[in-house]
Formats: structure tokens, C-alpha cells, sequence
């Protein structure tokens, strides 16, 4: 797992390895807040998550097969995954 600021990496997400965009944070802390926001894959599902004391709005849902997921800080830090 790769921890850069910004960028594409892999994370696994529900035991498959998915490609992640970040913005302003590291992938590490991008898997963090997806297993702070974690047990929503069966459902679409959106809800506020804490992370390392940062609040994220997190949601997720069911698109043509995959699930995405994205969330967003107030302070500009977001990633996106599907899988």
C-alpha cells in the first residue's frame, strides 16, 4: 500500500484489490476511513464518519454491478473507490 497525498493506488476493499483516487490524504488513511465507514456493502448507505479526529461524509451504492464509494472532509480531503 502506497501513502502519498494525492494520486491513485490499491486498496483492498472486501477482499479485491480496487484501484482509489485521493485528494490531499494518504491511501493508508483512505482505507482507514473506508473500515470507519465499513459494513455497507450489501446497501446504499450515507453517513458521517470519524476518522483521526476529522469528520468525513461518507456514501456508497450499487452501480451496474459494482459498488462505489466515496467520501469527503470539510477540510478537502476525499477519495473514491469501486470495485
Amino acid at each position: 500500500m502506497q501513502s502519498q497525498a494525492g494520486g491513485d493506488c490499491k486498496i483492498s476493499v472486501d477482499g479485491k484489490e480496487a484501484t482509489t483516487s485521493v485528494i490531499g490524504m494518504s491511501c493508508d488513511d483512505a482505507k482507514g476511513v473506508l473500515n470507519a465507514f465499513g459494513g455497507k456493502s450489501d446497501q446504499a448507505a450515507n453517513e458521517s464518519v470519524e476518522y483521526k479526529g476529522e469528520k468525513y461524509q461518507c456514501s456508497t451504492g450499487e452501480f451496474n454491478g459494482k459498488r462505489a464509494s466515496s467520501c469527503t472532509s470539510s477540510s478537502g480531503k476525499a477519495f473514491a473507490v469501486a470495485n
